[in-house]
């Protein structure tokens, strides 16, 4: 044989297991290699498979040799005849004669079969005569041999299971294997179809086999294994022998037939020995053995096998055992040698017997782990696709392909245990194979391997994702995303993985899936997210391509992608395949970029598509039933029935303790659980992010969000090593600080490593593997010493002490640094590494070979992070190519494939990357934790993967269909958009449903008329499609499609032939103001630029291109198409389809646009009203609503109404009016229940409009509508009633005649003449009702229409009065209570009707209005105020009455007075006759209003506390009048209320001012009695002659405060135009006081502190605010004074009264006294303080030295006067009285006995009265009182001679002296 043919063999992966240093080299325990084979064809595929080398115990017992083997005896017979034709044509063969042995036995058999019987076979002759031929090396005579053995076995003529002894033997053919009792060891016996099958797989010799031979070698092979009888005993190493040999044939035949026979025969075993499981009776098997076995197995535990596979069982094989609770190693993956492969056979040894099934199962495992391990051989960097090794490796992946795709629920199954005591599942045991295969070609460079690669990770995606759950996430993250984006990496590869995605983009239970178990999944990584931020780069790349690019790419989409036909295992023969390692890496005749980008966003509407289908199954189960019972075996996704049983399967095994499984299935999920874990997912990802940047801060948010349980050290150090993601250099930085916390961090995350038995470097390795050293010195010497101390600990032994370790670990980072650093030039040598570590170990050097060892070490194999150095590599991957232009022109001849090595490069690192990752798999997981897989159920996962990433979604789907206008991508942007809408709605994710829906409306683009292609067209017509599929949910938006269908219905009106500036774009009522015209803003130089150019500004420029742009011709009929008409028709038809809340929001929407619309407009005589009509219109469709939903419908639709028929436009208004009437005659006519105000909303908007239009026209229209309602509806009106008649009162208000005649005619004529009582029984409706009429008795246009008011106010008070008071039987009180329906009749009725009249008192114009009001409201009253009750009363006065009076606690503050004409006009009469009108009221119903006589009192005070004195004196006569009049009926609570009103009254009306305004602040003085003066010549306060004389001119110029406007009032000598004059500068000087006490809705005049504000306001400057000071002062001070005076003047009056005298309380009586007293007391300490007033005209507070002389001598007389008749008529308290009264007397008459005649002259001529009143009291005491008092008097009116004496005053002294004489002198 050649050496090329011995390279080629040594080529071809081994089926037996191999070592890991030499996977193609034979081993010394290949138990089938036979010792005379002179050529070994097929040694990389010797049968080392081999895994028992004894018999195995079948269930039944083995036959005779001489027994028939075959049961037919005419099969004997022909198998008889066949075999002798064949023996004596060998013998006949020339070539015979060279094999004399042959011949012998050849012959032998010949006869014995001649003289045998014919009915039975002799086995073990006849084969060993076959066997010894096919040794032969004769072709012929093997041909011969070979033929008659494959129809022996065809026949099942040989007894397969009989014993044989091996070639050339001597032994005996006993059935029994002989012991070594007789010294002599036998060889081992071999079943007779192990033998042939070893006879006839040595007949192929390599390459140089005859074709012949080969074929029927095959052929033999075949008809040893392909047999329908279910007893067949071909198992195990024969069978692997079987195939191994088919297999070798298929590689090294040189027959291209026979390649592709072999190939077709070796499939087709494979699949036999799948399809002879049977999993029912495995199933069963395994349920009856899993009884005797159920004690021994720790049921607990599910880590229990891992736990045994791992070596801690009684099992002696220490290699880890691929069972389902490790995960992969490197180890396990590479390391494959005898051990592992004999782990099967050392596991069932001592277990109990191999039942058949058992054995098929074993059978298939070891079929699968030969192609596994023939597919994970590595391949040279140059291969031709027909050699050796890629042809055996693409035959291995698609055999491993076609298993896993026809034979799924073989793996599926939990019942398929190979035979053993650990009970391994069949997938348990080939997982390490599969992860093994999968990782070593994923990254091949060879199209075919990688296609296939990618296939069977899609069978394991599709079919095993459950059962590699921790497996997948490794091939995505570390294998295919990277190798996608590589730079170095195939087009090829790119586009067949984007492939593979996007059939799991089509899978909505894989995608869902994935997203439960990975993105869910703080262990896991996001995969999901990976591939649609994946699928989102690839979208968004920018890709241009010309159209002949674009052809080319439409024309290979029809074409496969795939190498092979992927549905059947493809012909490898060497002429059927190409020498071209890569057919298709061919220059594409299309941009990459374009076609990666098209198959992106297929997959991204994939994905969208794929979630939609699953929430509408999941809402629509009964669909998704039918919809999943059948499933294809090589389907893509899991089955809900498959998935159940498996799930019943799992728990099963579970209950039984045989939970052997990878993780149990989990069909029933919680949609929160998982956003819950998705949440916490995301914050830990946020809190890692914050670790990245700011460690210290991101420990307070972990233990914060429960990550950390505390802030100890340990705790977070075991988080550092535990959690990926972070930043190694974060890590080194944080615990490389020198704070006493980092440090112990430091030290805790140290102690978490294990340096047992490694060396110092291997120990160095892992440490840094964990986090990147910090460059600074301090923080790597904490570090070393950390490092020592726990290597130190761990390796007792290895250095003397810790600081040896510490310096050598420190000076190793040192040289590390120093070998591999690229800016250090001078590498440190290896002597001077041994001289910088000199004398360490405790001053001795370590060993020189020890530290030689570290040097090289260090030096061959730098200490870097892994993790880094594989992620740049992929990232620096396009560094390895050289750029084109760098490239030397040499390379053009050059048959390098620079790129294609770099790629390899690169693989090479992925694929030994990602084995690492296997071996660490397990390190991330506790033992005994169970993986659960999520099977998806739920409909709401879809709204948690859709929230999550509907933003990458949005930006996938938005920039391809801007870029292109092709309509099969834009259709997909579109179907996207669509889909995501759908989604966004069903789940109410509102944000992101207002963002696609806003993407939708930019594509449609109608803005610009020349930009608008088809594709806006066409995003036009699936917004309309979206509306109406989803119109429930996509609320806002609704605003957004309805301005595209405006916007549509203009470009349709303008591609009839409508002038485009008569349909305004609605987009720029919302974008400009529509008042500024484009000629307007061209002239205005507003823009920024206009200060650096003269050019146009941008927004005159974009201006002009919009206005001067046309509708191009082609997209006309689109624009104008039926289906598009119909869309926009259908949007508001079936409007009536909507929800409550949804056609809110559509009308809402609806009415924005419609307005939008007008705005537009402008003034244009024809405006836009497109959507106002179909605002119209929805309603007519919607009118079969209920109410409930009709009522917040119409608040939004009046609105609006609201809004429109106020603009500007007349046209738009009268348009709006006659619709809502024509709306509501529609809404009349359904019929409305008592209680409900339906008509009142909908007939709303008619007040408003005429509340707000300032024109006539408008509101005639609308009485004109009012009308027509009334004329033709009017029966169906009520709850209408009340916004009718609410317009009405805004028409009364009018200033045109016409306007407020019609709103007369209408309310009195229509309304009241024949309706009244309907309106009477509406719920407020009266109210308004009089209100109309009120409105116009106040009109300034017509008296006459005013009084007509009255004169109707007048009737319907009768009206009411004939309604309220006439039911005097059952029936009229029953109407009654029909009528009112729940009113109050006096609340609701009465007074509405009381207080129009009170409203038209006080606020009409025509004087005869106001008085015929007047007149009528207290003739009504006084008519009907007998069936008043008291409450209602009450509120007559508080409401209606005593605010008539207002004004008097408003000081000229009333605002229907123009003048101070109408003011004195309406005081004089109105206010008057009201007051006298209400006091005759009360003294008429004084039994229901006496309660409220306190009110009535204050309305009285307030009259009185007036500046006016008409009013004031009319206050207080009313108040003598209210008290005369009803005297006798006051109880002592009147009396009462009286008394305080006097003390009130005398409280207010004191000139506090004239003492609390003296400069020197001394205060009130008490005056002192003065004592008679003796001598008169000494003047006053010894003053003399020239101060007397001054002071006498002072006190007769002086000024009485009060006195003198009092006196001109009452004598009639002011003149009107004084009067005026006074009233006017009282005005001018008001003062605005504020008192204690006031009554309830009173506020008076006067103040006791004299603040108040002049109603002119003066210059602010200090002398206007002085004189505006004083001026009010000294107001204040008059009013007071005058008020005081008539309050004196009105006891006075009283008391004359002998009825008043005799019914007021003794109480009430001397209150009053003491109120006098106190006011004579007052006026007496103030006129005696001479000084203070003089004070008071020097601070110019007065002009004249003030005295209030009137005051004093008033109130002592009246004070005098009642108590004389105190006195007189009471004699209980005489005495009492007597004593006061004496008292008081004697102080007056001493006051005035020390008047000073010459000073005095006014004071004594106004005392005398008094005195005089005195003197006559004292006359008529009787006897005993007189003798009692009048001494102390008698001396008194001694004195009062000395003065002058009038007439009077003498008479008064006469007669008292004359009662002195009589009573002292007259003799008894």
């Amino acid at each position: 044989m050649s050496n090329e043919e011995d390279a080629q063999q040594e080529s071809v992966v081994s089926i037996a297991p191999t070592s890991e240093a030499s996977l193609s080299e034979r081993t010394d325990e290949e138990p089938l290699e036979q010792e005379q084979q002179t050529v070994a064809p097929a040694e990389p595929l010797a049968p080392t498979e081999t895994t028992e080398t004894q018999s195995v115990d079948i269930d039944h017992t083995l036959p005779h040799p001489e027994i028939p083997a075959a049961t037919n005896i005419s099969n004997v017979k022909s198998s008889i005849v066949l075999i002798k034709s064949t023996l004596q044509a060998i013998v006949d063969e020339k070539d015979i004669k060279k094999f004399p042995n042959v011949q012998k036995i050849v012959e032998r058999v010949i006869i014995r079969l001649e003289s045998s019987d014919l009915q039975s076979v002799n086995s073990i002759a006849i084969f060993e005569a076959l066997r010894s031929s096919c040794r032969t090396k004769s072709t012929r005579i093997q041909l011969k041999s070979l033929d008659c053995l494959s129809k022996l076995f065809s026949f099942r003529a040989l007894d397969e299971a009989i014993l044989v002894n091996p070639p050339d033997s001597m032994a005996s053919n006993d059935q029994n294997q002989e012991d070594s009792t007789t010294g002599i060891t036998p060889p081992p016996k071999q079943k007779l179809i192990d033998a042939a099958i070893d006879t006839i797989s040595e007949c192929f010799e390599g390459e140089g086999t005859d074709e012949k031979i080969e074929l029927q070698i095959v052929r033999a092979l075949s008809s040893c294994i392909l047999v329908e009888d279910a007893n067949s005993v071909c198992h195990g190493a024969a069978l692997l022998k079987a195939i191994r040999t088919i297999y070798n044939i298929f590689i090294f035949s040189l027959s291209g037939s026979n390649q592709g026979i072999a190939q077709a025969t070796l499939t087709q075993i494979v699949s036999a020995v799948f399809d002879r499981i049977d999993l029912q009776e495995a199933q069963s098997s395994h349920l009856k053995n899993q009884h005797s076995s159920f004690s021994s197995i720790d049921v607990s535990s599910p880590a229990s096998i891992t736990a045994n596979a791992n070596g801690n069982s009684t099992n002696s094989a220490s290699t880890e055992n691929p069972s389902s609770q490790a995960p992969l190693t490197l180890k396990n993956m590479d390391v494959l040698n005898d051990e592992d492969d004999k782990f099967v056979e050392e596991n069932q040894k001592n277990g109990s017997p191999i039942t058949k099934q058992e054995l098929f199962i074993k059978d298939a495992f070891l079929v699968f782990r030969a192609m596994a391990k023939i597919s994970a051989k590595p391949l040279d960097t140059e291969l031709d696709m027909r050699s050796h090794a890629v042809r055996s490796k693409l035959l291995s992946l698609h055999i491993i392909h076609s298993i896993i795709k026809d034979h799924i629920e073989v793996f599926l199954s939990r019942s398929t245990f190979l035979p053993g005591k650990e009970r391994l599942t069949l997938l348990d045991s080939i997982r390490q194979y599969l992860c093994l295969l999968l990782s070593r070609n994923a990254a091949s460079s060879i199209s075919p391997v990688y296609e296939i690669t990618l296939e069977i990770m899609w069978l394991v995606i599709s079919n095993l994702r459950a059962e590699f759950k921790r497996e997948i996430p490794v091939f995505f993250t570390e294998i295919y995303f990277p190798i996608s984006d590589l730079k170095t990496s195939t087009p090829h590869q790119k586009r067949y993985f984007l492939s593979i995605v996007q059939r799991l983009c089509n899978d909505p239970r894989t995608l869902i899936e994935f997203y439960l178990n990975y993105d869910c999944n703080q262990g896991m990584p996001n995969i999901m997210e990976m591939m649609v931020d994946y699928l989102t780069r690839l979208a968004l790349t920018r890709a241009e391509i010309t159209q002949s690019q674009r052809a080319y790419y439409k024309e290979q989409l029809n074409k496969p992608l795939a190498t092979y036909n992927i549905g059947q295992v493809p012909l490898l023969s060497v002429s059927s395949i190409s020498s071209s390692v890569d057919t298709n890496q061919t220059a594409l005749p299309f941009p990459l970029e374009f076609a990666l980008k098209m198959t992106s966003l297929d997959c991204i509407v994939s994905v969208l598509r794929s979630l939609s289908s699953w929430a509408h199954r999941s809402l629509n189960p009964s669909l998704s039933h039918s919809n999943n019972i059948n499933r294809s075996r090589s389907g893509s996704s899991f089955t809900r029935n498959r998935r159940s049983s498996s799930v019943f399967e799992a728990n099963s095994n579970m209950t039984n303790g045989f939970n052997d499984e990878v993780g149990s299935i989990q069909d029933e999920d919680d949609p929160t659980q998982f956003e819950n874990l998705k949440h916490q997912k995301t914050e830990l990802t946020a809190c890692i992010r914050l670790f990245n940047t700011r460690p210290k801060k991101a420990i307070p948010e972990l233990i914060k969000k429960n990550f950390l349980k505390d802030d100890s050290p340990e705790s977070i150090a075991k988080w550092l090593i535990v959690t990926d993601g972070l930043d190694l250099a974060a890590v080194g930085d944080y615990l490389g600080e020198g704070d006493e916390r980092n440090v112990a961090v430091m030290h805790a995350f140290v102690d978490q490593f294990d340096f047992t038995r490694l060396s110092i470097v291997d120990a160095l390795r892992n440490f840094l593997q964990k986090f990147r050293l910090p460059g600074e010195g301090q923080k790597i010497d904490r570090f070393m010493l950390k490092f020592a101390e726990r290597f130190v600990d761990q390796n007792p032994g290895v250095f003397s002490k810790a600081d040896t370790a510490y310096v050598l670990s420190y000076s190793l980072i040192m040289l590390n640094t120093d070998l591999h650093s690229s800016q250090i030039k001078n590498k440190m040598t290896l002597q001077e590494f041994l001289e910088n570590n000199a004398g360490i170990d405790n001053g001795k050097d370590l060993p020189e070979d020890f530290m030689v060892g570290l040097f090289n070490e260090i030096a061959n194999n730098e200490i870097k992070l892994q993790s880094e150095q594989h992620q740049a590599l992929l990232s620096d991957d396009q560094n390895l190519v050289p750029s084109q232009g760098s490239q030397s022109a040499f390379n053009f001849f050059s048959s390098r494939d620079i790129v294609r090595e770099a790629y390899m490069q690169v693989s090479k690192e992925i694929s030994s990357k990602t084995e690492l990752v296997f071996k660490n798999l397990n390190k991330s997981r506790n033992k005994s934790d169970v993986d659960i897989f999520h099977a998806a159920s739920h409909v709401e996962h879809v709204k948690s993967i859709f929230d999550t990433l509907w933003m990458s979604f949005l930006a996938a789907l938005t920039p391809p269909f801007k870029e292109y206008d092709d309509i099969e991508t834009t259709n997909k942007c579109l179907d996207g958009l669509k889909i995501s809408i759908k989604i966004s709605a069903t789940f109410g994710i509102e944000y992101a449903e207002k963002s696609f829906i806003g993407a939708l409306v930019q594509f449609c683009n109608l803005q610009n008329l020349e930009e608008i292609k088809v594709k806006n067209v066409n995003a036009v017509i699936v917004l309309l499609e979206v509306a109406l599929s989803e119109g429930n949910f996509i609320r806002d938006s609704w605003r957004d499609i309805l301005y595209v269908i405006s916007q549509v219905e203009r470009l349709q009106l303008i591609s009839k032939g409508i002038d485009r500036d008569s349909v305004p774009d609605v987009s720029q009522a919302r974008l400009a103001n529509h008042r500024v015209s484009f000629e307007s803003s061209r002239s205005a130089s507003t823009s920024f630029f206009d200060k650096w150019t003269k050019r146009s500004s941008l927004t005159e420029i974009a201006q002009e291109k919009y206005y001067n742009q046309t509708l191009p011709p082609e997209i006309t009929k689109f624009i104008s198409s039926s289906e598009l008409v119909v869309l926009m028709d259908n949007i508001f038809t079936q409007s009536s389809k909507l929800s409550g809340n949804a056609i809110i929001d559509f009308i809402k929407a609806l009415t924005d646009v419609s307005l939008d619309e007008i705005e537009s407009s402008q003034d244009a005589t024809t405006p836009r009203m497109f959507s106002l009509q179909k605002m119209i219109d929805v309603c007519y469709y919607n009118m079969d609503r209920i109410k409930v939903e009709w009522t917040p419908i119409w608040a939004v639709m009046g609105t609006a109404f609201n809004k429109i028929a106020t603009n500007s436009n007349l046209a738009v208004v009268f348009f709006a009016i006659d619709s809502l009437r024509q709306l509501s005659m529609r809404f009349l006519d359904i019929e409305e229940l008592s209680g409900f105000e339906f008509q009142h909303d909908f007939l709303k908007p008619f007040e408003y409009i005429v509340q707000n239009s300032g024109s006539s026209e408008v509101q005639e229209m609308i009485l004109e509508c009012f009308r027509n309602f009334i004329l033709t509806k009017s029966s169906k009106i009520k709850s209408g009633w009340k916004p009718m008649l609410e317009s009405l009162q805004y028409t009364a208000q009018s200033n045109v005649e016409s306007i407020v005649y019609k709103t007369y005619s209408l309310a009195s004529n229509d309304i009241v003449a024949s309706h009244f009582e309907s309106v009477f029984s509406q719920e407020g409706a009266f109210g308004e009702l009089v209100s109309v009429f009120k409105e116009i008795t106040k009109s300034k246009e017509s008296q006459k229409l005013s009084l007509h008011s009255l004169e109707a106010l007048k009737k319907i008070t009768q009206k009411i009065a004939e309604i309220s008071f006439a039911h005097k039987d059952e029936k009229s009180k029953e109407k009654l209570a029909v009528m009112l329906r729940g009113k109050d009749i006096f609340q609701d009725i009465w007074f509405p009707m009381l207080f129009c009249f009170n409203d038209t008192i006080m606020t009409a114009d025509d004087l005869e209005v106001r008085s015929r009001a007047l007149n009528y409201m207290f003739d009504a009253l006084v008519a009907y105020g007998g069936e008043f009750d008291d409450e209602f009363w009450s509120k007559i006065c508080t409401k209606l009455l005593f605010p008539i009076f207002g004004v008097l606690s408003k000081h000229w503050e009333v605002n229907q007075f123009n003048s101070h004409d109408d003011l004195t006009v309406w005081l004089s009469t109105t206010l008057i006759q009201a007051l006298r009108n209400l006091i005759a009221l009360f003294t008429h119903y004084f039994e229901s209003l006496n309660s409220m006589l306190d009110g009535f009192l204050g309305l009285l005070v307030s009259c009185i506390c007036q500046e006016n004195d008409t009013i004031a004196r009319i206050g207080r006569s009313c108040l003598q009048q209210l008290i005369l009049q009803n005297v006798t009926k006051f109880n002592a609570t009147h009396w009462k209320d009286i008394g305080d009103v006097f003390e009130k009254l005398f409280d207010l009306t004191t000139a506090t001012e004239l003492f609390e305004y003296d400069p020197l602040h001394k205060g009130r003085k008490t005056s002192v009695s003065q004592e008679p003066i003796a001598d008169n010549a000494t003047a006053p306060d010894g003053l003399n002659l020239e101060e007397t004389v001054q002071r006498a001119h002072e006190e007769e110029s002086s000024e009485d405060v009060g006195n003198q406007m009092s006196a001109e009032n009452e004598e009639g000598t002011t003149t009107n135009g004084k009067q005026q004059q006074q009233q006017q500068h009282l005005q001018h000087l008001n003062p605005n006081m504020n008192t204690k006490a006031r009554p309830q809705g009173s506020h008076s005049v006067i103040s006791s502190n004299g603040n108040s504000r002049s109603a002119k306001r003066l210059a602010q400057t200090k002398s206007s605010e002085d004189l505006r000071r004083r001026i009010t002062v000294k107001n204040s001070i008059v009013v007071k004074c005058v008020l005081h005076l008539l309050m004196i003047e009105l006891l006075s009056e009283l008391f004359e009264n002998e009825e008043f005298a005799r019914s007021i309380p003794y109480t009430q009586s001397i209150e009053i006294t003491d109120l006098l007293e106190k006011s004579y007391e007052f006026a007496r300490d103030f006129n005696e303080d001479y000084q203070l007033r003089t004070r008071l005209v020097e601070a110019r507070v007065v002009d004249k030295i003030p005295n209030l002389l009137k005051q004093e001598t008033s109130a002592a007389a009246v004070l005098i006067n009642v108590l004389f008749k105190l006195y007189l008529n009471d004699e209980e308290k005489k005495a009492e009285l007597g004593e006061r009264l004496t008292r008081v007397c004697h102080s007056v008459v001493l006051g005035y006995v020390a008047l000073d005649d010459r000073t005095m002259e006014r004071s004594i001529n106004s005392w005398r009265p008094v005195i005089v009143e005195i003197l006559q009291g004292y006359y008529e005491f009787d006897d005993e009182d007189f003798k009692k008092y009048c001494s102390l008097m008698y001396n008194l009116v001694l004195q009062i001679l000395d003065k002058s004496v009038p007439t009077e005053l003498r008479h008064a002294i006469k007669i008292f002296l004359s009662r002195v004489g009589e009573l002292y002198f007259v003799p008894s």
